[in-house]
């Protein structure tokens, strides 16, 4: 059996050359490639209040399986198991290797639906998003995810 390779980017040219994608080889960023991944449900639109807080998940982030696909660009009704429900307000990027700068809103404890932000980037990577999650104004303060289609 072959040790795994830590020569993650090669790979990922070659994976995107197999499949008939190299064009998106030299356009991807590199967010697209490096980047954690979140599957946690609790951050799921829907999900009631908690203590939860996207303090210590800092840098270019992929949501998956139960975490659905993206951050939402409406002000939730959940909490996302968290008191501050973070959202999107603006766009996500529509082309394949590029960043859109928007707003992180955190919806309060009474309701208000931008009560504090930060600016957040979202980068299209050909099938998914990724996003850069910044330090929250304070906690407990977190993103809210749910499923997505990019088209």
């Amino acid at each position: 059996m072959k040790p795994p390779s830590w020569n993650v980017k090669k790979e990922f040219d070659e994976m995107l050359a197999s499949l008939g994608l190299g064009k998106y080889r030299q356009s991807l960023p590199i967010e697209c490639t490096s980047y954690n991944v979140s599957g946690d449900a609790t951050r799921r639109v829907n999900s009631g209040k908690g203590d939860l807080c996207d303090r210590d998940m800092v840098g270019w982030v992929r949501f998956v399986d139960r975490a659905g696909t993206a951050i939402v660009r409406k002000a939730p009704n959940g909490r996302c198991g968290s008191v501050k429900a973070g959202w999107i307000l603006g766009v996500y990027p529509r082309e394949p290797g590029t960043t859109s700068l928007s707003t992180l809103c955190y919806v309060d404890e009474i309701g208000n639906p931008c009560s504090s932000s930060k600016a957040i980037r979202s980068t299209h990577c050909g099938d998914f998003l990724v996003f850069e999650i910044p330090h929250p104004p304070n906690c407990p303060a977190r993103a809210c995810t749910d499923d997505y289609e990019l088209h």
